[in-house]
């Protein structure tokens, strides 16, 4: 969580490419106030520690029974929360989109890398036109 965290103020100088963000030799900090500020609110508002968060105490337990008001995930905790609470959604979820720069954006997710086999021909075209077209 807190290298795609990390990556929304530290990418943007590579412009989201990871590749060259991995080979660059130098950090770009210009985004690191945004970054800070967005730190300090995980850090008071979020369950702790940050860095070794576990899934169900914290959306169940925490998050769910409002002791706290903010965790590190996605959208893939609303069918618990759901389970739980058929309007807890509705009326009490939100996403913090990442201010950086002039912009706001919502993390969608990790980097995908995505391979394909030359072992069967015959599917091999409708993979890449499949990926292609993602």
């Amino acid at each position: 969580t807190i290298a795609s965290y990390a990556a929304q103020f530290l990418s943007q100088h590579f412009k989201n490419n990871l590749t060259k963000a991995y080979y660059s030799e130098h950090l770009n900090w210009k985004y690191s106030k945004q970054m800070r500020a967005y730190t300090n609110l995980i850090k008071k508002y979020n369950v702790q520690p940050i860095l070794s968060v576990k899934y169900d105490p914290s959306v169940q337990d925490l998050f769910f029974n409002e002791k706290v008001a903010m965790i590190p995930q996605g959208n893939w905790i609303i069918p618990t929360l759901d389970e739980a609470d058929s309007s807890f959604v509705k009326d009490k979820l939100g996403m913090l989109p990442f201010y950086v720069g002039n912009n706001k954006q919502i993390m969608t997710g990790s980097s995908w890398y995505i391979s394909i086999t030359d072992q069967h021909p015959a599917k091999e075209k409708a993979a890449k036109k499949f990926v292609t077209w993602l």
